[in-house]
C-alpha cells in the first residue's frame, strides 16, 4: 500500500514508485554487509542486530507519524530500508546459531507457516482500514507498534542451551 499512499499525497505514480525504491536501494548493499558482519559478530550478540533492526523500522514509521510530510517520508523510506536491510541478512544466521544448522531448514519452514498468513493478511487489513478510515495512519501506527515490540523481544531472547545429547534431525 505504499504507492497507493503516496498518491493519495498527491505524488506522481512513477515518483511514488522511485521514494518507495529507496527501501530496497538502501536495504540491498545492508543485506551483503549484516550478512558479512553476522559472521563476525559474537553468538549472543547477533540478537541485537536482529532487535536493532526492528527498531529502526519502527523509528522510521516512528518519524513519519510525528511529522507526516514528504522530507520525513524519505527519512522513512531510508531508515526502514537500513533496518530492513539488516534483517534480511541477520535472521537466518541468528536461527542457525540457536538452533543449529541442521535445523534451519526445518525453524524456516515453521515460521513461513506463521509469516505467510501473516503477509496475506496484512495488505487486506491495510485496504480495509483505509476503506474504514480512509488513511493509512491508524495500519501504520500499529505496524509501529508491532516492530517496536518484536524489537525488543528479539534482544531479549537469549539462544537456548545446547542439548544434553546431540542426536541426528533426521
Amino acid at each position: 500500500h505504499a504507492i497507493p499512499f503516496l498518491t493519495d499525497m498527491g505524488i506522481d505514480p512513477i515518483m511514488a514508485a522511485g521514494m518507495f525504491a529507496m527501501v530496497l536501494i538502501v536495504g540491498l548493499p545492508l543485506r551483503l554487509f549484516s550478512g558479512f558482519l553476522s559472521d563476525r559478530v559474537q553468538g549472543d550478540h547477533l540478537r541485537f542486530l536482529l532487535g536493532g533492526a526492528y527498531l529502526m523500522m519502527a523509528g522510521g514509521f516512528a518519524l513519519f507519524l510525528l511529522n507526516q510530510t514528504i522530507p520525513m517520508i524519505y527519512a522513512w523510506f531510508i531508515i526502514y530500508g537500513i533496518g530492513n536491510g539488516i534483517w534480511v541478512g541477520v535472521g537466518r544466521p541468528l536461527r542457525a546459531r540457536y538452533f543449529g544448522r541442521k535445523a534451519v531448514g526445518s525453524i524456516t519452514g515453521i515460521s513461513m507457516m506463521i509469516m505467510t498468513p501473516v503477509g496475506i493478511a496484512a495488505p487486506i487489513y491495510f485496504g480495509w482500514m483505509y476503506d474504514t478510515t480512509g488513511s493509512y495512519i491508524t495500519a501504520f501506527t500499529m505496524t509501529m507498534g508491532l516492530l517496536a515490540f518484536a524489537g525488543v523481544i528479539i534482544s531479549l531472547a537469549r539462544p537456548p542451551r545446547p542439548p544434553a545429547e546431540v542426536t541426528d534431525i533426521r
